[in-house]
């Protein structure tokens, strides 16, 4: 079935706690979206609020235009995929991947093939008569993963299906997801808290915090156009740094880089309601140098760790804190070094009084006022 499933401004309590407060959400057919947060944040509620599992106390879950909020999982039509795979230890591989079927009132002789078909997908055929004891994790979740796309499901939900596995197994189970996924066609929801999953194998990755939707977009997006502080703080290894506008129109320069002695100018126009002004600096946008460096801000080091290959510097620039990748050089704690960016190409947030990210359109406004008054100025220097 092509169709969307919506979430529209879904609230999820438990008791007096809020797990889900206002959360609204889209996925296309076909469409690849991962849920991505710390613990705690309400992803795993937004997930079984759209699997059935859990009534929202607000808000209405749509299959196109079908409300389907208050209908029984098992008349949802979609699959589900857990941590710790669920199978029933008591039945054959074939028989777990069967179940859901079996429960669709499917005779045998349609059940057969269908199985035989999702063993084949997940690479396990040679498999069917084992039991769930016999099998590795990496395995068995194969065997959850097939159970679930068998029913040929309209949504397939995944709560953090590779939590238990090691490094490099889960990285081999993100390509096989990905591919089977893509090859069937199936609208995929995957909750997740680790970045490198999430980017991996998403269309889309909503970024959530205390219950809310605190960014989206796609990968490449979060990762160089952070939304909010929080998507910025929690999305790769960046610095986030308050600054200040010099200025209320949407041309204002920026102040406030540590170790810089004059303002920049952004690349886009400002916003008029913006109140509180974030930069964002990538770990891989700065570079150290040993020497003194044109335009470098002095600094020195306050710390190194590894993060994957890389190993990542603090550098403490007047009363601030920087992360840098080492790129090789041996910086050790306590060194003088020299840190330079290029501030045209900072990233910068845009919040109003309340904290609330200002949304792109109001700065692609600011552009189009800012081009409208150049016009304008154009044209009565003509007439004139």
């Amino acid at each position: 079935m092509t169709v969307s499933i919506s979430a529209e401004h879904l609230q999820v309590r438990y008791g007096t706690f809020t797990a889900v407060d206002d959360v609204s959400l889209t996925v296309e057919p076909g469409q690849f979206v991962s849920l991505l947060g710390p613990s705690g944040s309400g992803k795993t509620s937004v997930l079984r609020a759209i699997a059935g599992y859990v009534i929202p106390d607000q808000g209405r879950i749509l299959v196109g235009s079908q409300d389907v909020t208050r209908l029984s999982p098992r008349f949802r039509n979609f699959g589900m995929v857990f941590q710790h795979y669920a199978l029933f230890p008591n039945m054959r591989v074939r028989d777990n991947v069967a179940f859901g079927l079996r429960t669709r009132s499917i005779s045998r002789a349609q059940v057969r093939p269908l199985v035989d078909d999702a063993l084949e997908l997940v690479g396990l055929a040679d498999y069917a008569r084992r039991y769930p004891e016999q099998l590795s994790g990496g395995q068995q979740q194969r065997v959850a993963l097939a159970r679930a796309v068998v029913i040929r499901p309209t949504l397939l939900l995944m709560d953090e299906p590779l939590g238990a596995l090691d490094l490099r197994m889960r990285q081999q189970l993100q390509t096989e997801i990905r591919r089977l996924q893509r090859e069937l066609g199936i609208s995929t929801v995957y909750v997740t808290h680790d970045q490198e999953e999430a980017f991996s194998m998403s269309d889309e990755v909503i970024v959530m915090s205390t219950a809310r939707i605190s960014a989206s977009g796609s990968p490449g997006d979060l990762i160089y156009h952070p939304a909010s502080q929080f998507a910025a703080n929690f999305v790769g290894n960046n610095t986030v740094l308050v600054a200040e506008r010099a200025a209320l129109d949407s041309t204002a320069v920026v102040h406030g880089l540590p170790g810089q002695t004059s303002p920049f100018r952004p690349a886009l126009p400002l916003a008029s309601d913006t109140e509180r002004l974030l930069v964002v600096l990538r770990a891989e946008q700065l570079r150290c140098h040993r020497d003194p460096t044109p335009g470098g801000a002095a600094g020195v080091v306050t710390g190194k760790r590894f993060a994957g290959l890389e190993q990542l510097v603090g550098i403490r620039i007047e009363d601030q804190t920087v992360t840098a990748i080492d790129r090789g050089m041996g910086l050790e704690e306590g060194e003088n070094v020299f840190v330079t960016w290029d501030p045209e190409g900072v990233h910068l947030i845009e919040e109003t009084a309340d904290g609330a990210p200002v949304p792109r359109e109001s700065r692609q406004r600011a552009v189009r006022q800012d081009l409208a008054g150049a016009a304008a100025t154009a044209a009565g220097g003509e007439s004139g």
